[in-house]
């Protein structure tokens, strides 16, 4: 299938198949697939019961906007200054962010609320 390209690659293929896209940018990448399943749950443990949904969403949304709303900005950016293989170091960053306020977080085993709950 061909198609658009980005920075010599095909869009079509995956992402770790891209041109510049190395072993810690799949590290990270697949570091942060991992969380995503289990999002929901990570952050139901982290509020009470009181405030739950708000805190959820609100997290969710703020998240969202902060690194999903931005990408579209970055990566219209960066090629419009011709460094469009600079997207995936962008890429990169957002995910070892995510991953070390993952490890920041509380262990839930010990501080959750979820464990009091019937």
């Amino acid at each position: 299938m061909g198609g658009a390209t980005l920075a010599g690659g095909d869009l079509d293929a995956p992402v770790a198949e891209q041109p510049g896209c190395r072993p810690p940018e799949r590290t990270a990448q697949a570091v942060v697939s991992f969380y995503s399943s289990i999002g929901g749950l990570i952050k139901a443990e982290m509020f009470p019961i009181e405030v739950r949904a708000l805190a959820v969403g609100l997290s969710y949304a703020v998240a969202n906007a902060a690194f999903g709303g931005s990408a579209e900005f970055v990566a219209l950016w960066l090629k419009s200054l011709g460094r469009e293989e600079v997207f995936l170091r962008y890429v990169t960053a957002m995910c070892g962010l995510t991953l070390l306020v993952s490890l920041w977080m509380p262990d839930p085993s010990r501080e959750g609320y979820l464990r009091d709950e019937p």
